[in-house]
């Protein structure tokens, strides 16, 4: 896969692993409680279990954290963040990132392909 990171984890013992994707300013620079923040991209996995998305958004003297599903089928994968139902938004981020977390078995190869983040207002109806 192009434009890709390979990670094999050997006798991996503990309990998960994460991967830490930071966000430019711009992709959280004016995000309101409309907003649905979507994290998009091919992954194949070999002997890994759960895979979590958590985004984080450092405001002032906080940073708040909102879990994301993680979607999708065979190699493409897509979380989506909806603000409506919490207090992000409200208050400017300073800095935001991205935690992808898995739980590897022992011996765990995964390869996580290019990584697209964009955001969308949510539909009013």
């Amino acid at each position: 896969m192009p434009d890709s990171i390979t990670l094999q984890t050997m006798q991996f013992t503990g309990t998960y692993l994460a991967l830490a994707i930071d966000l430019p300013g711009p992709a959280i620079a004016g995000l309101r409680k409309d907003h649905i923040l979507r994290l998009a991209t091919h992954l194949n996995t070999q002997n890994c279990n759960a895979l979590h998305a958590r985004l984080n958004l450092s405001q002032l003297t906080k940073t708040q954290e909102m879990q994301g599903s993680i979607l999708g089928q065979a190699d493409q994968i897509f979380a989506d963040f909806d603000f409506y139902h919490t207090e992000m938004g409200q208050t400017p981020a300073k800095h935001g990132w991205i935690d992808l977390i898995f739980s590897p078995q022992s011996d765990c190869l995964l390869t996580l392909g290019q990584i697209t983040v964009g955001r969308r207002p949510r539909a009013n109806f």
